[in-house]
């Protein structure tokens, strides 16, 4: 069994700050490689994998300081990616630690990890995919779920929800006490590098068909299946007397680029419990985001700035927007109905922009990076105003309606200015956001 060393730097601030660790990492190159040394030095012959965590609380960190994590081969645990795991931990108990694992030595090798299994080779809707049957625990040392979570922000989209503990031990018992079992097939994406998949087609064939038996080479890498449909199924077996005497049926897909695994889930789920509102606005940001219609584009564009309005440290509205389906004082669809009714985005057809916005003129990223960025702008300028108000709970500011009613009185105030030609199309957002404060 792989042995695993953590060494947890932790961090924290009593306010949301950001700030820069270059000096910090380049010490910590150096203590951990004695750290290494010594912990070797005590279990010889362990051989364990090592892993520098940078843990935070209330502190975002920079793109250099990222960049210097990789070099160290670390990662940055926010609270949110802590409190994931925390929560992941408490629905899975041990069996935790596969998510975990994935996300700590993501493309390692997975050493002793028996990699081949029978399967049939097929063709299906333009892709190949293999048809076989795997002990649970194999799976589960390859495999990732992605959870709609700021956990996985920098893996964006992501699409699954998070595992249920009912839903969980219901299976668990199935399988364990009623020795139940799942004829449905897993789904799963291979993400496979050259030489990594490799099928070996059996002498004997069945002649003109269009499937062909043989030998499947599964990669022995952390994180190289991702499980599109079946989590439940799957971690079921988890802490099960039978992870590794049972099997369960799988239909492997190869390198499916991530929207259309986002597709497959929601036609796969699309009949089962229904998707809420904010995890499929939250979808619509990257999934309709190069549509070549434009309603569907402004839909996205729509979405992805409710995202970041909720998911940007620096925003007033940071943790107050429900974002998949973390449930929280505003949702998606409202910051989405309120820039509908506002003249931020113009209005379109779905092959012509029909009247270009404030802000929108046809270049999405420009519309996102200028609605985005002033939005944060005069919320922050209305959260150091009403400092008081604004963070008290269930006050009547930071809701669905508040924030609707303040998006339109915004909206007017840069009409007005539009109207009396103190600023147009080409003014920067900041002279917007000055001039705004000057009537407001």
């Amino acid at each position: 069994m792989t042995r695993t060393v953590l060494i947890i730097d932790c961090r924290s601030s009593i306010k949301n700050i950001v700030s820069s660790f270059d000096e910090h990492l380049e010490q910590i190159k150096y203590k951990k490689a004695g750290l290494i040394a010594t912990i070797l030095a005590l279990f010889p012959g362990a051989k364990p994998k090592f892993k520098y965590i940078l843990a935070t609380r209330n502190i975002g960190i920079s793109q250099e300081d990222e960049a210097a994590l990789n070099k160290i081969d670390g990662i940055h645990f926010s609270e949110e990616v802590i409190d994931y795991y925390d929560s992941l931990q408490s629905q899975l108990g041990l069996a935790a630690r596969y998510q975990l694992l994935g996300s700590l030595f993501a493309s390692q090798d997975i050493p002793d990890l028996e990699n081949r299994i029978p399967a049939i080779e097929g063709k299906m809707g333009g892709h190949t995919y293999y048809s076989f049957s795997i002990e649970p625990e194999k799976l589960l040392k390859i495999g990732y779920v992605l959870h709609r979570n700021k956990a996985h922000e920098n893996m964006m989209p992501t699409y699954q929800r998070l595992i249920k503990k009912a839903r969980l031990k219901e299976i668990h018992k199935f399988i364990e006490e009623e020795a139940g079992y799942f004829p449905n097939s897993v789904i799963i994406n291979i993400v496979s590098t050259k030489g990594s998949l490799v099928f070996e087609r059996a002498s004997n064939q069945v002649p003109d068909s269009i499937s062909r038996i043989g030998i499947l080479h599964l990669p022995k890498k952390y994180r190289s299946a991702y499980i599109i449909d079946g989590q439940h199924r799957l971690y079921g077996y988890a802490n099960s007397k039978y992870r590794n005497t049972n099997t369960i049926p799988v239909v492997a897909l190869v390198n499916l680029d991530r929207s259309d695994q986002v597709k497959l889930f929601m036609q796969i789920n699309e009949n089962q419990k229904p998707v809420s509102k904010d995890l499929r606005n939250t979808l619509d940001a990257d999934l309709l985001w190069d549509s070549e219609s434009y309603i569907d584009q402004i839909k996205a564009l729509k979405a992805r700035i409710a995202i970041k309005l909720g998911e940007d440290r620096r925003s007033p509205l940071y943790d107050k927007i429900s974002i998949g389906e973390d449930k929280k004082s505003i949702s998606t669809q409202q910051i989405g109905i309120a820039l509908s009714k506002s003249d931020f985005l113009g209005k379109v057809k779905a092959k012509e922009i029909e009247k270009v916005g404030t802000f929108y003129t046809g270049n999405l990223n420009k519309a996102f990076q200028n609605i985005s960025d002033f939005l944060i702008k005069s919320f922050g300028y209305l959260k150091d105003e009403l400092s008081d108000l604004w963070d008290q709970e269930g006050n009547i500011i930071v809701i669905n309606k508040g924030i609707y009613g303040i998006v339109m009185i915004l909206n007017d105030c840069v009409n007005h200015l539009i109207k009396h030609e103190m600023i147009d199309q080409s003014s920067s957002v900041k002279d917007i956001f000055d001039r705004n404060q000057t009537i407001s």
